[in-house]
């Protein structure tokens, strides 16, 4: 199995670590990226909403590099 930097955030039921899409603003249907190297930290919008069949809305963490450039 590969390791990859950016990964989305592993749930966590005692955090609660589900948030509100930006897209289509369903509460705790979107999962953030993180970095497993703990170098970067995103902005809130860099995720993937679990309701890929309606929403599907997924800006990776590459969109977001290129965002700052």
């Amino acid at each position: 199995m590969e390791n990859f930097r950016f990964i989305l955030e592993p749930y966590n039921r005692h955090q609660k670590n589900r948030y509100t899409c930006p897209s289509c603003g369903k509460h705790r249907e979107f999962t953030r990226y993180i970095d497993t190297q703990g170098a970067i930290s995103f902005p809130e919008y860099v995720g993937k909403c679990n309701r890929i069949n309606n929403c599907g809305y997924h800006y990776t963490p590459t969109r977001s590099e290129e965002r700052r450039v």
